[in-house]
């Protein structure tokens, strides 16, 4: 009995052991997984530049602009170019290897605004740096390069310069500290005073993404502008918007809207949720559709012009112009022409709109159909004013 019986608690002493053992591995266990939460916080944070991104994406995401985009086309990245219907009024892209005749550049382009009479382009440096440049027209050739250095110096990987028919605003796309990923679109607004750019600004949401936002051009005449992204798209893909120009910049109300709705507005996940209804939507397909259709047929559009000077001379041909002055002046009589246009095509949809409201809901609308009839009025005015001082301007060249 007594060997049966410290048999007995050789072995509860053996369990007991084990147990013991078992336990304090367990322990140890334990005691190491703060350790791994440690590290997986270290990855969260170890790429701070992502962090810094997402920082720019919240504060520009309350600012974000309420755009109508008309239409999208998914294309070749490396045909974005030639997609956008741009017609030669407001300038031109060529490829850098062609205008420099050269072999250095193959993704880079020149542009060269409507009057033929500056170009800009980036090249890349011996420091292999790209640098944003300006050169004007001399003769049959072309001037010392002139580096814009206020908006290179800020921006990095620069592409696609494209200066806006006023002549003052000029979009790059750019990598920069305030961007959210690759490329962003900026804007920078020329100081005629000192003879400089002021400093490029990000040009916010929807236009801008986490991936490559590389183009932005507009038509401000036929009220329509572009955008390529590589947002959402598979490898050497790009997306380009079509979106209507709006009379002035609004922003969706954020304090009004669901957080998720606005970051898909930010993001344009469905184009269809930002236009205003199917039927202008459809209208504004059909006028897209009529540049792009003028795009695809013109001959030397930018060459043919109808301008009554007197009762004697008819101009036919921009170049008939006398100086680079008057030409300006013709595309300025063009803008404002489209621009009566567009508000009387406005002011017919906001009239068709009012008849077919009850009379309780009718004081919005006769607000805003008054102040499109102001606003045509006044946009009828200067058109004949500058008109009359085109022609009073052109008269004395030709008497020279």
């Amino acid at each position: 009995m007594n060997t049966t019986y410290t048999t007995m608690n050789s072995r509860k002493y053996i369990l007991f052991a084990l147990l013991l053992s078992s336990t304090m591995v367990c322990a140890q266990q334990r005691k190491t997984k703060p350790i791994a939460r440690k590290n997986v916080r270290n990855a969260a944070t170890a790429n701070p530049m992502n962090a810094r991104q997402q920082e720019n994406f919240n504060a520009m995401l309350p600012n974000t602009q309420s755009i109508f985009v008309v239409d999208s086309t998914i294309v070749d990245k490396n045909r974005v170019v030639e997609t956008i219907p741009l017609s030669p009024k407001y300038g031109k892209f060529v490829s850098y290897n062609s205008f420099f005749d050269t072999d250095t550049q193959p993704n880079q382009y020149v542009f060269i605004n409507g009057f033929a009479n500056k170009c800009y382009y980036t090249e890349l440096s011996k420091d292999s740096v790209q640098h944003l440049y300006m050169r004007n027209k001399l003769g049959d050739g072309w001037g010392e390069p002139h580096r814009i250095s206020e908006i290179d110096s800020k921006l990095k990987h620069i592409s696609y310069p494209f200066l806006s028919s006023d002549g003052q605003t000029l979009y790059v796309s750019g990598i920069a500290d305030d961007g959210l990923g690759k490329r962003d679109i900026y804007v920078a607004k020329y100081n005629a005073d000192e003879g400089t750019y002021f400093e490029p600004e990000n040009i916010g949401l929807p236009f801008n993404s986490h991936d490559d936002d590389f183009i932005y051009v507009e038509s401000d005449a036929e009220r329509f502008a572009w955008f390529a992204t590589t947002r959402r798209q598979p490898e050497g893909k790009a997306c380009v918007y079509a979106f209507a120009m709006p009379e002035q910049r609004t922003n969706y109300n954020a304090d009004e809207m669901p957080e998720r709705r606005l970051k898909s507005l930010a993001s344009l996940i469905r184009i269809r949720d930002t236009w205003p209804t199917p039927e202008i939507r459809e209208r504004a397909q059909k006028e897209l559709n009529a540049i792009k259709e003028e795009a695809n047929t013109r001959v030397a559009a930018t060459d043919k012009v109808n301008f009554v000077v007197n009762d004697d001379v008819v101009y036919t041909d921009i170049k008939s112009f006398r100086s680079d002055a008057t030409r300006q002046m013709y595309y300025e009589v063009m803008r404002l022409q489209n621009d009566s246009k567009n508000k009387q095509r406005t002011l017919n949809t906001l009239r068709e709109k009012y008849h077919n409201t009850a009379d309780n809901n009718r004081t919005a609308l006769t607000r805003d159909i008054l102040q499109f009839e102001q606003q045509l009025d006044e946009a009828r005015q200067q058109l004949k004013r500058l008109e009359a001082q085109l022609r009073t301007a052109e008269n004395k060249l030709i008497k020279k």
